[in-house]
């Protein structure tokens, strides 16, 4: 898309993790989702947790603009739990501190030129320890499988958050070396131009 840019580092990672979680895991454990926001527009969604319970987040702008969205999550008491500001991708997870329906929203406002893909994936409570109850004393072949994919998944988010981290690192090396850079041009310029000066002054004195 015109005006658009190269996806983040993890977005290979991310694709990877979709496919898995939507083609291997079952629908209870993992909720993966794509969906589009228009220009000026917010989605929300509702997760109804006990008090106690895990809610894992992720998300990946994968389309649009300069691929960044902005997130909000609030608890039941509409009290603002989690928020970023344009960013092409997070992950949060938190344990419920109230019982009641928590919403989290995607929001698109700051485009007013390009609708946003996003693709994100919902990890309910304790996912990976129903799944291994659920094929507790069973011996049916697909609960291995199942119960890895859930632990590379979670593998996965890890590598994710360290090189959002390498990223973020990298943008603040390349801000320094710029304005490193920038202030040298600036001072080898003042020298020139003093240097000149000097020279211009005693040529000036040396006629007189």
């Amino acid at each position: 898309m015109a005006g658009g840019r190269a996806l983040a580092p993890g977005a290979l990672l991310w694709a990877w993790a979709i496919l898995l979680v939507a083609h291997v895991l079952p629908a209870a454990a993992f909720n993966a989702f794509t969906t589009r926001i228009n220009t000026y527009e917010q989605q929300c969604y509702v997760e109804v947790l006990k008090k106690g319970e895990r809610l894992d987040l992720s998300y990946q702008v994968s389309e649009g603009g300069h691929l960044d969205v902005d997130f909000r999550l609030k608890d039941p008491l509409g009290r603002l739990i989690h928020s970023v500001n344009r960013e092409t991708t997070s992950t949060f997870g938190f344990n419920a501190e109230l019982e009641g329906s928590y919403l989290y929203c995607f929001d698109n406002a700051q485009s007013s030129h390009h609708p946003k893909t996003i693709s994100f994936i919902v990890q309910g409570p304790d996912e990976l320890i129903k799944l291994k109850n659920k094929y507790a004393g069973t011996k049916d072949d697909h609960a291995p499988v199942e119960t890895a994919v859930a632990e590379v998944l979670n593998g996965l988010r890890g590598i994710i958050d360290e090189q959002k981290y390498m990223v973020a690192r990298e943008a603040t090396h390349s801000r320094t070396a710029k304005s490193t850079n920038s202030r040298v041009l600036w001072w080898s310029l003042f020298q020139t131009v003093l240097l000149f000066g000097v020279c211009f002054l005693q040529v000036t004195l040396i006629k007189r």
